[in-house]
Protein backbone atom coordinates (compact mmCIF):
# COMPACT_ATOMS: atom_id res chain seq x y z
CA UNK A 1 0.00 0.00 0.00
CA UNK A 2 3.03 2.31 0.92
CA UNK A 3 4.54 1.74 -2.55
CA UNK A 4 1.19 2.52 -4.20
CA UNK A 5 0.46 5.56 -2.46
CA UNK A 6 4.09 6.48 -3.31
CA UNK A 7 3.45 6.21 -6.18
CA UNK A 8 -0.20 7.48 -7.08
CA UNK A 9 0.90 11.16 -5.44
CA UNK A 10 4.36 11.06 -7.71
CA UNK A 11 3.17 13.57 -10.57
CA UNK A 12 0.91 15.29 -8.40
CA UNK A 13 4.04 16.58 -6.00
CA UNK A 14 6.66 17.03 -8.37
CA UNK A 15 9.01 17.40 -5.66
CA UNK A 16 6.92 19.49 -3.22
CA UNK A 17 6.39 17.43 0.04
CA UNK A 18 3.48 20.20 1.75
CA UNK A 19 -0.24 19.05 1.29
CA UNK A 20 -2.37 21.54 2.68
CA UNK A 21 -6.27 20.83 3.78
CA UNK A 22 -9.20 23.54 4.41
CA UNK A 23 -11.40 24.13 6.74
CA UNK A 24 -14.03 26.42 7.08
CA UNK A 25 -16.92 27.36 9.50
CA UNK A 26 -18.28 23.70 10.83
CA UNK A 27 -20.16 22.23 13.39
CA UNK A 28 -17.90 20.14 16.20
CA UNK A 29 -14.83 20.96 14.85
CA UNK A 30 -15.25 18.01 12.60
CA UNK A 31 -14.01 18.61 9.31
CA UNK A 32 -10.55 19.89 10.83
CA UNK A 33 -10.46 17.13 12.82
CA UNK A 34 -10.96 14.68 10.24
CA UNK A 35 -8.89 16.82 7.69
CA UNK A 36 -5.57 16.36 10.28
CA UNK A 37 -6.31 12.61 10.92
CA UNK A 38 -6.11 12.11 7.11
CA UNK A 39 -3.00 14.00 6.62
CA UNK A 40 -1.15 12.02 9.75
CA UNK A 41 -1.35 9.29 7.65
CA UNK A 42 0.93 10.92 4.67
CA UNK A 43 3.70 12.22 7.11
CA UNK A 44 5.15 8.67 7.30
CA UNK A 45 5.68 8.72 3.37
CA UNK A 46 7.79 12.24 3.74
CA UNK A 47 4.87 14.15 2.93
CA UNK A 48 3.97 17.07 5.42
CA UNK A 49 0.46 17.61 6.05
CA UNK A 50 -1.21 21.11 7.23
CA UNK A 51 -4.57 21.88 8.20
CA UNK A 52 -5.93 25.66 7.49
CA UNK A 53 -8.60 27.33 9.12
CA UNK A 54 -9.73 30.35 6.41
CA UNK A 55 -11.34 32.34 9.43
CA UNK A 56 -7.98 32.24 10.91
CA UNK A 57 -5.95 35.41 10.99
CA UNK A 58 -2.90 33.20 10.23
CA UNK A 59 -4.48 31.98 7.40
CA UNK A 60 -2.93 34.43 4.50
CA UNK A 61 0.41 34.54 5.26
CA UNK A 62 0.56 30.61 6.20
CA UNK A 63 -0.88 30.22 2.76
CA UNK A 64 1.63 32.01 1.16
CA UNK A 65 4.71 30.52 2.65
CA UNK A 66 3.75 26.83 1.66
CA UNK A 67 3.15 28.08 -1.57
CA UNK A 68 6.77 29.53 -1.80
CA UNK A 69 7.97 26.46 -0.26
CA UNK A 70 6.46 24.26 -2.39
CA UNK A 71 2.72 22.44 -2.44
CA UNK A 72 2.33 18.71 -3.99
CA UNK A 73 -1.84 19.53 -3.83
CA UNK A 74 -4.65 20.92 -2.03
CA UNK A 75 -8.15 19.83 -0.85
CA UNK A 76 -10.78 21.06 1.27
CA UNK A 77 -13.86 19.12 2.54
CA UNK A 78 -17.17 21.06 0.84
CA UNK A 79 -14.91 22.79 -1.58
CA UNK A 80 -13.23 25.01 1.36
CA UNK A 81 -10.24 26.96 -0.49
CA UNK A 82 -11.27 25.97 -3.55
CA UNK A 83 -12.53 29.40 -4.56
CA UNK A 84 -9.31 31.18 -2.86
CA UNK A 85 -8.34 34.20 -5.00
CA UNK A 86 -4.30 35.71 -6.15
CA UNK A 87 -5.84 39.24 -7.09
CA UNK A 88 -8.25 38.83 -9.92
CA UNK A 89 -7.39 35.04 -10.41
CA UNK A 90 -8.29 31.75 -8.62
CA UNK A 91 -5.09 30.89 -6.68
CA UNK A 92 -4.28 27.33 -7.36
CA UNK A 93 -4.94 28.29 -11.69
CA UNK A 94 -1.74 31.25 -10.33
CA UNK A 95 0.26 29.15 -8.32
CA UNK A 96 -0.62 25.81 -10.76
CA UNK A 97 -1.33 23.63 -7.73
CA UNK A 98 -3.89 20.89 -8.08
CA UNK A 99 -6.78 21.37 -5.61
CA UNK A 100 -9.48 18.94 -5.11
CA UNK A 101 -12.77 19.21 -3.89
CA UNK A 102 -13.56 16.31 -1.47
CA UNK A 103 -17.60 16.99 -1.78
CA UNK A 104 -20.03 14.71 0.76
CA UNK A 105 -22.99 16.89 0.71
CA UNK A 106 -25.37 17.80 -2.11
CA UNK A 107 -24.79 20.24 -4.92
CA UNK A 108 -27.54 22.11 -4.03
CA UNK A 109 -26.65 23.26 -0.68
CA UNK A 110 -23.40 25.77 -1.99
CA UNK A 111 -24.03 25.17 -5.74
CA UNK A 112 -20.97 27.23 -6.37
CA UNK A 113 -18.33 25.25 -4.95
CA UNK A 114 -19.30 22.26 -7.37
CA UNK A 115 -18.62 24.69 -10.58
CA UNK A 116 -15.40 26.88 -9.83
CA UNK A 117 -13.70 28.60 -13.02
CA UNK A 118 -10.28 26.71 -12.71
CA UNK A 119 -8.58 24.12 -14.40
CA UNK A 120 -6.67 23.36 -11.80
CA UNK A 121 -9.32 22.78 -9.53
CA UNK A 122 -11.44 18.96 -9.77
CA UNK A 123 -14.40 17.49 -8.05
CA UNK A 124 -13.89 14.62 -6.03
CA UNK A 125 -17.62 13.32 -4.76
CA UNK A 126 -18.27 10.55 -2.28
CA UNK A 127 -21.51 9.30 -3.18
CA UNK A 128 -22.38 8.92 -7.35
CA UNK A 129 -25.82 10.78 -5.96
CA UNK A 130 -24.16 13.93 -5.86
CA UNK A 131 -21.92 13.49 -9.45
CA UNK A 132 -24.66 12.63 -10.78
CA UNK A 133 -26.80 16.04 -9.88
CA UNK A 134 -24.22 17.87 -10.68
CA UNK A 135 -23.56 16.43 -14.19
CA UNK A 136 -27.65 17.22 -14.62
CA UNK A 137 -28.28 19.93 -13.19
CA UNK A 138 -25.04 22.34 -12.48
CA UNK A 139 -23.12 21.25 -15.46
CA UNK A 140 -19.76 22.11 -14.13
CA UNK A 141 -16.89 22.35 -16.54
CA UNK A 142 -14.51 21.02 -14.62
CA UNK A 143 -13.26 17.62 -14.51
CA UNK A 144 -15.25 15.35 -12.06
CA UNK A 145 -15.04 11.94 -10.11
CA UNK A 146 -16.04 9.57 -7.84
CA UNK A 147 -13.76 9.24 -4.23
CA UNK A 148 -14.10 6.23 -1.98
CA UNK A 149 -14.90 7.18 1.82
CA UNK A 150 -12.37 6.27 3.86
CA UNK A 151 -12.91 5.34 7.20
CA UNK A 152 -10.03 6.19 10.39
CA UNK A 153 -9.39 3.01 12.39
CA UNK A 154 -10.94 3.48 15.55
CA UNK A 155 -7.69 3.44 18.18
CA UNK A 156 -9.98 2.56 21.73
CA UNK A 157 -12.19 0.22 19.94
CA UNK A 158 -10.61 -2.72 21.75
CA UNK A 159 -10.17 -1.19 25.29
CA UNK A 160 -13.66 -2.03 26.36
CA UNK A 161 -14.90 -5.38 25.93
CA UNK A 162 -18.41 -4.91 24.09
CA UNK A 163 -20.86 -6.68 26.80
CA UNK A 164 -19.36 -4.90 29.45
CA UNK A 165 -19.51 -1.13 27.57
CA UNK A 166 -21.20 1.07 29.58
CA UNK A 167 -23.32 2.95 27.29
CA UNK A 168 -26.24 0.41 26.00
CA UNK A 169 -27.23 2.71 23.10
CA UNK A 170 -26.61 5.85 21.61
CA UNK A 171 -27.61 8.20 18.97
CA UNK A 172 -24.95 10.95 18.16
CA UNK A 173 -27.57 13.54 15.99
CA UNK A 174 -28.13 17.21 15.68
CA UNK A 175 -31.81 17.86 15.92
CA UNK A 176 -34.21 20.35 13.95
CA UNK A 177 -37.74 20.83 14.61
CA UNK A 178 -39.64 19.88 11.43
CA UNK A 179 -42.30 22.27 12.22
CA UNK A 180 -40.22 25.30 11.53
CA UNK A 181 -39.46 24.75 7.71
CA UNK A 182 -43.67 24.20 7.35
CA UNK A 183 -44.16 27.33 8.81
CA UNK A 184 -41.55 28.65 6.55
CA UNK A 185 -42.93 27.14 3.41
CA UNK A 186 -46.56 28.81 4.46
CA UNK A 187 -44.72 32.14 3.70
CA UNK A 188 -43.73 31.18 0.21
CA UNK A 189 -45.89 31.97 -2.83
CA UNK A 190 -48.40 29.75 -2.91
CA UNK A 191 -47.64 27.26 -5.57
CA UNK A 192 -43.80 26.91 -4.40
CA UNK A 193 -45.35 25.83 -1.02
CA UNK A 194 -47.84 23.65 -2.24
CA UNK A 195 -44.96 21.73 -4.53
CA UNK A 196 -42.90 21.65 -1.36
CA UNK A 197 -45.39 20.47 0.79
CA UNK A 198 -46.37 17.52 -1.87
CA UNK A 199 -43.11 16.08 -2.54
CA UNK A 200 -42.61 16.22 1.11
CA UNK A 201 -45.94 14.24 1.76
CA UNK A 202 -44.64 11.82 -1.13
CA UNK A 203 -41.03 11.42 0.28
CA UNK A 204 -41.91 10.97 3.93
CA UNK A 205 -43.56 7.81 2.77
CA UNK A 206 -41.00 6.06 0.93
CA UNK A 207 -37.53 4.53 2.45
CA UNK A 208 -33.93 7.03 2.88
CA UNK A 209 -33.10 7.42 -0.74
CA UNK A 210 -32.44 10.56 -3.25
CA UNK A 211 -35.41 13.26 -3.06
CA UNK A 212 -34.28 15.19 -6.67
CA UNK A 213 -36.51 12.66 -8.85
CA UNK A 214 -39.60 12.88 -6.44
CA UNK A 215 -39.51 16.70 -6.20
CA UNK A 216 -38.61 17.46 -9.63
CA UNK A 217 -41.84 15.26 -11.08
CA UNK A 218 -44.20 17.08 -8.08
CA UNK A 219 -42.71 19.97 -9.43
CA UNK A 220 -43.71 19.37 -12.99
CA UNK A 221 -46.59 18.32 -12.04
CA UNK A 222 -48.04 21.12 -10.26
CA UNK A 223 -46.62 23.17 -13.73
CA UNK A 224 -43.52 24.40 -11.93
CA UNK A 225 -40.41 23.80 -13.82
CA UNK A 226 -37.22 25.50 -12.36
CA UNK A 227 -34.91 23.43 -13.79
CA UNK A 228 -33.17 26.37 -15.69
CA UNK A 229 -33.28 28.55 -12.60
CA UNK A 230 -30.43 27.45 -10.54
CA UNK A 231 -31.69 29.94 -7.75
CA UNK A 232 -34.95 28.25 -7.36
CA UNK A 233 -33.83 24.48 -8.40
CA UNK A 234 -30.91 24.49 -5.63
CA UNK A 235 -32.97 26.55 -2.99
CA UNK A 236 -36.48 24.47 -3.32
CA UNK A 237 -34.32 21.67 -3.03
CA UNK A 238 -32.18 22.34 -0.04
CA UNK A 239 -35.61 23.45 1.55
CA UNK A 240 -37.03 19.73 1.02
CA UNK A 241 -33.60 18.04 2.10
CA UNK A 242 -33.37 19.93 5.29
CA UNK A 243 -37.04 19.61 5.58
CA UNK A 244 -37.34 15.31 4.80
CA UNK A 245 -33.71 15.12 7.21
CA UNK A 246 -34.98 17.08 10.34
CA UNK A 247 -38.42 14.57 10.13
CA UNK A 248 -35.89 11.27 9.81
CA UNK A 249 -33.49 12.63 12.46
CA UNK A 250 -37.08 13.41 14.71
CA UNK A 251 -38.88 10.23 14.25
CA UNK A 252 -35.89 8.15 15.04
CA UNK A 253 -35.45 10.38 18.12
CA UNK A 254 -39.04 10.33 19.18
CA UNK A 255 -38.96 6.12 18.67
CA UNK A 256 -36.12 6.10 20.91
CA UNK A 257 -37.44 8.31 23.96
CA UNK A 258 -39.05 4.80 25.84
CA UNK A 259 -35.38 3.31 25.40
CA UNK A 260 -32.50 3.60 27.78
CA UNK A 261 -30.50 5.28 25.02
CA UNK A 262 -28.08 8.71 25.32
CA UNK A 263 -29.29 11.16 22.51
CA UNK A 264 -26.54 13.64 22.41
CA UNK A 265 -26.68 16.66 19.89
CA UNK A 266 -27.94 20.18 20.06
CA UNK A 267 -31.09 21.24 18.67
CA UNK A 268 -33.98 19.11 20.64
CA UNK A 269 -35.80 21.21 22.15
CA UNK A 270 -38.52 20.61 20.13
CA UNK A 271 -39.24 17.04 21.82
CA UNK A 272 -38.67 18.63 25.22
CA UNK A 273 -42.48 18.02 26.14
CA UNK A 274 -42.17 14.23 24.79
CA UNK A 275 -39.28 13.30 26.76
CA UNK A 276 -40.64 14.13 29.87
CA UNK A 277 -40.76 10.74 32.35
CA UNK A 278 -38.59 9.39 28.84
CA UNK A 279 -35.52 6.62 29.94
CA UNK A 280 -33.98 8.47 26.81
CA UNK A 281 -31.62 11.26 28.06
CA UNK A 282 -30.64 14.22 26.07
CA UNK A 283 -26.75 15.09 26.41
CA UNK A 284 -24.73 17.97 24.99
CA UNK A 285 -23.17 17.66 21.78
CA UNK A 286 -19.50 16.38 21.62
CA UNK A 287 -16.52 17.92 19.78
CA UNK A 288 -15.56 15.87 16.97
CA UNK A 289 -12.41 14.93 18.75
CA UNK A 290 -14.34 13.11 21.31
CA UNK A 291 -16.36 11.22 19.01
CA UNK A 292 -13.82 7.88 18.73
CA UNK A 293 -13.37 7.61 22.08
CA UNK A 294 -17.09 7.69 22.74
CA UNK A 295 -18.10 5.42 19.91
CA UNK A 296 -15.93 2.64 21.94
CA UNK A 297 -17.97 3.03 24.79
CA UNK A 298 -21.13 2.44 23.35
CA UNK A 299 -22.70 -0.93 22.17
CA UNK A 300 -25.64 -0.04 19.73
CA UNK A 301 -25.05 2.94 17.76
CA UNK A 302 -28.37 4.58 16.06
CA UNK A 303 -28.24 6.85 12.80
CA UNK A 304 -30.27 8.24 10.78
CA UNK A 305 -29.13 9.02 7.24
CA UNK A 306 -28.90 11.80 4.97
CA UNK A 307 -30.99 11.39 2.03
CA UNK A 308 -28.71 9.70 -0.74
CA UNK A 309 -29.19 5.74 -1.77
CA UNK A 310 -25.20 5.35 -3.24
CA UNK A 311 -23.63 5.00 0.31
CA UNK A 312 -23.35 4.36 3.84
CA UNK A 313 -23.45 7.17 6.44
CA UNK A 314 -19.86 8.12 7.54
CA UNK A 315 -21.32 7.21 11.23
CA UNK A 316 -22.93 3.70 10.56
CA UNK A 317 -19.30 3.13 9.17
CA UNK A 318 -17.49 4.54 12.17
CA UNK A 319 -19.70 2.81 14.35
CA UNK A 320 -18.87 -0.83 12.96
CA UNK A 321 -14.86 0.68 12.88
CA UNK A 322 -15.58 1.37 17.24
CA UNK A 323 -16.78 -2.51 17.41
CA UNK A 324 -20.16 -1.23 17.79
CA UNK A 325 -23.30 -2.92 16.47
CA UNK A 326 -25.36 -0.34 14.16
CA UNK A 327 -28.90 0.42 13.70
CA UNK A 328 -30.14 2.61 10.83
CA UNK A 329 -32.40 3.22 8.42
CA UNK A 330 -32.01 1.52 5.22
CA UNK A 331 -31.16 3.08 1.78
CA UNK A 332 -30.14 1.18 -1.37
CA UNK A 333 -26.30 0.67 -0.77
CA UNK A 334 -27.54 -0.76 2.75
CA UNK A 335 -29.67 -3.52 1.51
CA UNK A 336 -26.73 -4.54 -0.93
CA UNK A 337 -24.06 -4.47 1.29
CA UNK A 338 -24.66 -3.92 4.59
CA UNK A 339 -27.71 -6.60 5.02
CA UNK A 340 -25.91 -9.44 5.53
CA UNK A 341 -23.55 -8.05 8.21
CA UNK A 342 -24.38 -9.12 11.86
CA UNK A 343 -23.71 -6.30 13.48
CA UNK A 344 -25.85 -4.10 11.07
CA UNK A 345 -29.70 -3.97 12.20
CA UNK A 346 -31.42 -1.61 9.43
CA UNK A 347 -34.67 -0.57 9.77
CA UNK A 348 -37.12 1.70 7.62
CA UNK A 349 -37.18 5.15 9.55
CA UNK A 350 -40.94 5.58 9.09
CA UNK A 351 -42.27 2.31 10.34
CA UNK A 352 -44.46 2.70 12.98
CA UNK A 353 -43.27 0.23 14.92
CA UNK A 354 -39.69 1.79 14.79
CA UNK A 355 -39.36 1.49 19.08
CA UNK A 356 -40.07 -1.74 18.96
CA UNK A 357 -37.57 -2.74 16.29
CA UNK A 358 -34.85 -0.92 18.13
CA UNK A 359 -35.78 -2.23 21.42
CA UNK A 360 -35.43 -5.96 19.70
CA UNK A 361 -31.87 -4.66 18.94
CA UNK A 362 -30.96 -3.77 22.09
CA UNK A 363 -32.23 -7.02 23.48
CA UNK A 364 -29.87 -9.12 21.02
CA UNK A 365 -27.29 -10.83 21.70
CA UNK A 366 -23.73 -10.28 20.05
CA UNK A 367 -20.86 -12.36 19.19
CA UNK A 368 -17.36 -10.83 19.58
CA UNK A 369 -16.84 -12.24 15.96
CA UNK A 370 -19.96 -10.88 14.29
CA UNK A 371 -18.71 -7.10 15.64
CA UNK A 372 -15.30 -8.18 14.26
CA UNK A 373 -17.02 -9.15 10.64
CA UNK A 374 -17.65 -5.01 10.42
CA UNK A 375 -15.00 -4.11 11.49
CA UNK A 376 -13.40 -6.49 8.51
CA UNK A 377 -15.94 -4.63 6.52
CA UNK A 378 -14.52 -1.64 7.18
CA UNK A 379 -11.30 -2.45 6.61
CA UNK A 380 -11.83 -3.88 3.44
CA UNK A 381 -13.88 -1.47 1.47
CA UNK A 382 -13.38 2.10 2.90
CA UNK A 383 -9.58 2.08 3.54
CA UNK A 384 -8.50 5.48 4.72
CA UNK A 385 -4.89 5.85 3.07
CA UNK A 386 -6.92 4.50 -0.26
CA UNK A 387 -9.08 7.55 0.42
CA UNK A 388 -6.08 10.42 0.63
CA UNK A 389 -4.46 7.88 -2.44
CA UNK A 390 -7.52 8.93 -4.40
CA UNK A 391 -7.20 12.85 -3.24
CA UNK A 392 -3.71 12.23 -4.75
CA UNK A 393 -4.42 10.43 -8.31
CA UNK A 394 -7.71 12.97 -8.90
CA UNK A 395 -4.85 16.08 -8.43
CA UNK A 396 -2.43 14.37 -10.66
CA UNK A 397 -5.69 14.51 -12.83
CA UNK A 398 -6.21 18.25 -12.37
CA UNK A 399 -2.68 18.87 -13.49
CA UNK A 400 -3.37 16.68 -16.71
CA UNK A 401 -6.34 18.17 -17.09
CA UNK A 402 -4.31 21.89 -16.78
CA UNK A 403 -2.04 20.47 -19.55
CA UNK A 404 -4.57 19.66 -22.01
CA UNK A 405 -6.05 23.28 -21.63
CA UNK A 406 -2.93 25.01 -22.24
CA UNK A 407 -2.16 22.72 -25.28
CA UNK A 408 -5.52 22.47 -27.10
CA UNK A 409 -7.05 26.08 -25.54
CA UNK A 410 -9.78 25.92 -28.40
CA UNK A 411 -10.96 22.83 -26.54
CA UNK A 412 -11.30 24.88 -23.21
Amino acid sequence: MTGAMTGAMTGATTGARNIVAFTGPNRNGILGVQSARFLELVRPLGFAGHVIDLLSPDAAPRIARLLDEGVAFAWGYAGVGARLRRGEENLWTSAEVPFVSVLADPPFWIAHNHSVASDWVVNGYVYADWLDFQRRHVRSAQVSGLLPMGVLPNPDRAAIPWARRPVAMAYVKTGSDPARHLAHWAALPVRVGTALREAAAILLDQPTGDIVRVALSTFRALGLHVEGNGAMLHGMLRELDLYVRAERATRVARALLPLPVEIHGDGWEHLSAEAEGARARFRPAFHAAGLDPFFATCRWLVNASPNLSTGAHERVLRGMAAGCAVASDLNDHARAHLARLPSHRGFEWNDPDLTDRLADALRAPMEPEALEEGVRHVERHHDPLGFVRAVAELADVARAGAAFAALVPEAA
